[in-house]
């Protein structure tokens, strides 16, 4: 099912205010939140497969458990979020470079710990100081990120011949 219109009192449409709004556990699946302002909402285990999320504020949202898969968060700013186990297999939360303009995710200070970035698109992403323990990110496309000072762990999951520690990863095992 697509959402439209309003949950829990709370329209969901482009360039909406959901500031602090408690969307924990919806079904959201697919809706155009460009824009919106979700700065410490409550997604825990919320739905958001195929939401288009480009240039939202995430900031200290709470993702925990959230079902990501095939989002798009190009341009959002996701500093502090919280992912602790999302699904974020092949979500696209990376930027894009030209000769006129560069646009890049804020992922600093992220927890991702047990989270799934497996093919998550991450290209020019901010990562500096991530939790990425336990996470997968196999097949993650990190071109151009800033992994400087992310924390992973030995079982963190990366792809065959990435060096995570030439891209500024801290292990903490």
């Amino acid at each position: 099912m697509k959402f439209q219109g309003y949950i829990k009192g709370y329209k969901i449409e482009p360039n909406a205010d959901l500031r602090g709004a408690n969307l924990q556990g919806e079904d959201l699946r697919g809706p155009n939140w460009e824009g919106a302002d979700l700065r410490g909402a409550d997604l825990r285990g919320a739905d958001l497969r195929n939401a288009r999320l480009t240039n939202v504020d995430l900031v200290y949202a709470d993702l925990r458990e959230a079902d990501l898969r095939d989002a798009h968060l190009p341009g959002a700013n996701l500093a502090y979020a919280n992912f602790a186990g999302a699904n974020l297999f092949m979500a696209d939360l990376g930027g894009a470079v030209s000769s006129f303009t560069q646009t890049w995710v804020n992922l600093a200070f992220a927890d991702f710990t047990g989270a799934n970035l497996s093919g998550t698109r991450l290209e020019y992403a901010d990562l500096r100081e991530a939790i990425l323990r336990k996470a997968s990110l196999f097949n993650a496309h990190l071109l151009g990120a800033d992994l400087t000072g992310a924390v992973a762990d030995k079982y963190t999951i990366w792809s065959e011949n990435f060096d995570p520690i030439a891209w500024g990863v801290i292990f903490d095992d």
